[in-house]
């Protein structure tokens, strides 16, 4: 892993356990595990069953457009805005684009990064969340912490879903990301009593 720098913004945890998949075409949402330990869950604590647990180089950052869809001043705007959510509500929220798993399940890929990654390690109850879009794949991931699964069901995670799927079909990958994290960020900040400006403006 590469020496991480003071101002490391995606931080380190060892569980994510709830586990949301949406298939092909960006549409058909299941969830695929519910309060399975994660000793039990694809990816064992620790490892991974392919070698790509750690596919993606750690950049210290929230956004890692590795697909190259975000355009760069949507990923300024929300490096910023996940930046926030890390300071007024200590959640860590990365959010990743590949081209391909290569066939690897998107889940077993979300989850071996995660731990990797760590994601939500410093914060005092290990709250984090990481979306995962396969482009070309047509696939995308969301998962999330085990304290995370008290504030957020599987239903709203569907609903702020929905806002993104719609743009993703039209390919509007910027827009649909962006508006995915803010209908989630609108649903878990008063449970989390914290108050946060998602407009962008």
């Amino acid at each position: 892993m590469p020496t991480k720098s003071p101002r490391r913004r995606v931080t380190k945890s060892a569980t994510l356990a709830l586990i949301i998949v949406c298939l092909v075409g960006f549409t058909s949402c299941n969830r695929s595990s519910t309060n399975k330990p994660a000793e039990q869950s694809a990816v064992p604590s620790g490892g991974s069953t392919t070698p790509n647990q750690c596919a993606i180089p750690f950049n210290g950052d929230f956004v890692n457009d590795t697909a190259g869809v975000i355009a760069s001043d949507s990923k300024i705007k929300l490096e910023q805005k996940l930046d926030t959510l890390k300071s007024v509500g200590s959640i860590d929220f990365a959010v990743v684009t590949v081209k391909t798993t290569n066939e690897q399940p998107i889940a077993d890929y979300s989850l071996a990064l995660a731990r990797c990654w760590e994601v939500g390690g410093s914060n005092p109850d290990k709250a984090g969340l990481l979306l995962l879009l396969a482009t070309d794949d047509r696939k995308w991931h969301l998962q999330i912490s085990r304290s995370m699964e008290k504030v957020l069901s599987n239903d709203e995670i569907q609903h702020a879903a929905s806002f993104m799927t719609a743009q993703l079909r039209q390919g509007n990958y910027s827009e649909g990301i962006d508006e995915c994290v803010n209908a989630t960020i609108r649903t878990i900040a008063p449970r989390r009593k914290f108050s946060m400006d998602t407009s962008g403006k």
